[in-house]
């Protein structure tokens, strides 16, 4: 009888054990499968006077047609979506989208709508969308939604565009002397690799051979002769960086009125793809 019962004990117990171990099918989320009906999009917030702006809150949500797509808060400076790398895009229905940037209100959750825009996104293609001081202008350029053409990278190589999000500027207005345009000059080459980009300006992306993971130096400068030394130029902003085989983005933000604070003018980049 002892043996019996210490028998069903143990089938007992390994019978919970199994059902322990056993893998969990249940419904857990939804994804989509890109069919060829899909864009993607990223969020820059590089309007250091956005407050002013609006008179409201410079850090907000984002509704993509009435549904919201971020968290936390989106501040000055961030990127959506963001990991530690700033890698990433969100993927939306092809077509004309629209885009509302909100803060929460007292009696309903983001119930006070800051701006609204609409937006035309192609099939399978890449978008990003750098939010300025301008963000208001007619001037589609202006407000920078830019298609990223995402090229293949090569072996030894990696691929970088440059956007001019700098609207407030201490040089004097265009037509003078100074320019506002920029160049980006590279330490290890000692050249410059972009030049003359005009604020809200968006070069292409540019495959560029590297012994990759070592790191160069890239100088935003006051637009002047390709023969003009880096000893020579006016320099803005600059930022140590180590590239990978990947596409990136090089972005120069801020108020370059201001030599320091966390609006002040300066140099960030993000990996797109």
């Amino acid at each position: 009888m002892k043996k019996n019962i210490l028998y069903i004990i143990i089938v007992a117990v390994s019978t919970m054990l199994i059902a322990s171990c056993k893998r969990d099918g249940s419904y857990v989320a939804t994804y989509q499968t890109d069919n060829g009906n899909m864009s993607y999009f990223k969020i820059i917030h590089a309007s250091p006077y956005f407050r002013n702006t609006f008179a409201k809150p410079d850090s907000f949500n984002i509704y993509i047609n009435n549904n919201k797509v971020n968290s936390p808060f989106l501040t000055y400076g961030g990127v959506f979506p963001s990991t530690s790398s700033n890698y990433g895009y969100i993927g939306l229905t092809a077509g004309v989208q629209q885009i509302r940037l909100s803060v929460n209100g007292i009696n309903n959750v983001d119930s006070l709508t800051i701006a609204q825009y609409t937006t035309a996104f192609g099939n399978s293609s890449y978008y990003t969308w750098v939010i300025t001081d301008s963000i208001n202008s007619t001037n589609a350029a202006a407000q920078i939604v830019t298609k990223d053409t995402l090229n293949p990278v090569l072996a030894g190589y990696y691929n970088l565009r440059f956007i001019n999000a700098v609207y407030s500027d201490s040089a004097t207005p265009l037509g003078a002397s100074v320019s506002k345009n920029m160049d980006i000059f590279s330490y290890s080459r000692n050249t410059v690799i972009m030049s003359n980009i005009a604020p809200s300006g968006v070069t292409k992306f540019t495959s560029f051979n590297t012994n990759i993971g070592v790191a160069d130096t890239l100088y935003v400068t006051r637009n002047a002769a390709s023969t003009v030394p880096l000893s020579s130029r006016v320099v803005l902003a600059k930022l140590a960086i180590t590239p990978l085989n990947r596409n990136y983005t090089l972005y120069y933000i801020g108020d370059a009125t201001l030599a320091s604070g966390t609006k002040a003018k300066k140099l960030l980049f993000m990996a797109n793809q």
